[in-house]
């Protein structure tokens, strides 16, 4: 087993969705934006035209939704409300800078991403790989498994994706925790978005 060594915390306080947090000089707006995890949220500074959208950045791995609560679903509407906001400007937590261009291109870059990874357990299925474990097994996020706690966030990762896809009617999972897709739901043919 893979030990994270993470400890939980008490709240001092709570936050909530366009809770506006007054510095002074400085107001920001809360952006729940879930996905990643469950409270995990971006903030807005409109007098500054810059959304600080945490770990909704353009790291090349793409999204990462390997914790225990993570939700592939709630990722992909965490950019989508991004997408509709229109920042002007951009910071994210794994990317150096101000992002000030083609931030819906790159925003719509990162939700793919997702988008990839559904069609490569899509095509595992149809190859036949239809235990979640068969599938991590494809190594379709983390390419390799050079470290142990990949295979446990890979884990994770891929049974977001199989709840997301069961849930959207393209995949089905059997009493022995099988998954298979769907009557009519091919490599080819599959739209996700």
């Amino acid at each position: 087993p893979v030990s994270m060594n993470y400890k939980l915390r008490e709240a001092s306080e709570y936050i909530t969705d366009r809770q506006v947090l007054d510095f002074g000089r400085t107001k920001v707006e809360v952006l729940h934006l879930p996905g990643h995890t469950p409270g995990h949220c971006g903030f807005l500074f409109s007098d500054l035209g810059i959304v600080l959208s945490s770990d909704v950045s353009f790291h090349s791995f793409g999204p990462w939704y390997g914790n225990v609560e993570s939700d592939v679903s709630e990722f992909l509407n965490s950019i989508e409300r991004l997408m509709l906001m229109k920042p002007e400007r951009l910071i994210t937590s794994h990317t150096s800078g101000l992002i000030s261009s083609n931030i819906q291109a790159r925003l719509r870059s990162f939700r793919d991403v997702i988008y990839a990874r559904d069609k490569k357990i899509i095509n595992a299925m149809y190859k036949g790989k239809h235990s979640l474990w068969d599938i991590v097994d494809e190594n379709i996020i983390y390419r390799s498994f050079h470290q142990p706690q990949w295979r446990y966030f890979e884990w994770f990762m891929i049974r977001s994706h199989l709840k997301r896809l069961v849930k959207i009617g393209r995949v089905f999972v059997d009493d022995n925790e099988q998954y298979y897709l769907n009557e009519g739901i091919r490599p080819s043919n599959i739209i996700l978005g």
